[in-house]
């Protein structure tokens, strides 16, 4: 699974995903829900603007 074209394993992985967009930028997620592969597109937030 992963975050644009970077595969993400753990949070490390995780990590080194979003350190590689800016917010704002779109990027394909692909996870997994009830062990079926599923993807969706997000955009990124800026962590300034979370409530």
């Amino acid at each position: 699974m992963g975050i644009g074209t970077h595969e993400v394993a753990d949070l490390q992985g995780f990590t080194d995903a979003l350190a590689a967009y800016r917010p704002g930028d779109e990027v394909v997620l692909r996870y997994l829900r009830d062990g079926e592969a599923r993807e969706t597109t997000v955009r990124l937030g800026d962590r300034a603007d979370r409530p």
